[in-house]
């Protein structure tokens, strides 16, 4: 079940964050460092 869920289209929703996102949410930061280092300087360490 998911606490938070926003349609934006039909097969499109928003939801929180959860924990078995980690491991996406992880390469997907990794895969794009030098684009988010901008904004996330402590991306560089």
């Amino acid at each position: 079940m998911r606490l938070f869920q926003v349609e934006v289209e039909k097969n499109l929703h928003l939801h929180l964050i959860e924990m078995h996102h980690a491991n996406d949410l992880y390469a997907c930061v990794q895969r794009a460092r030098g684009h988010l280092r901008r904004w996330l300087p402590w991306l560089i360490k």
